[in-house]
């Protein structure tokens, strides 16, 4: 399988958050498809492992 790539266009290798705030929310995981339908909405948490792209 080949890369996958944050837009189609840059790796996802060597990308860093230095905010603290944001860094618990900031999900950098590569998936192929970034959607989640809907399977956080009735949940109060874990709403942060939803994908950046979504």
């Amino acid at each position: 399988m080949e890369d996958i790539k944050l837009f189609n266009r840059w790796s996802f290798e060597g990308i860093v958050v230095n905010d603290p705030g944001l860094k618990l929310y900031i999900n950098l995981k590569p998936v192929i498809i970034p959607k989640s339908g809907g399977k956080y909405t009735q949940k109060q948490f874990h709403k942060s492992k939803m994908n950046i792209v979504e």
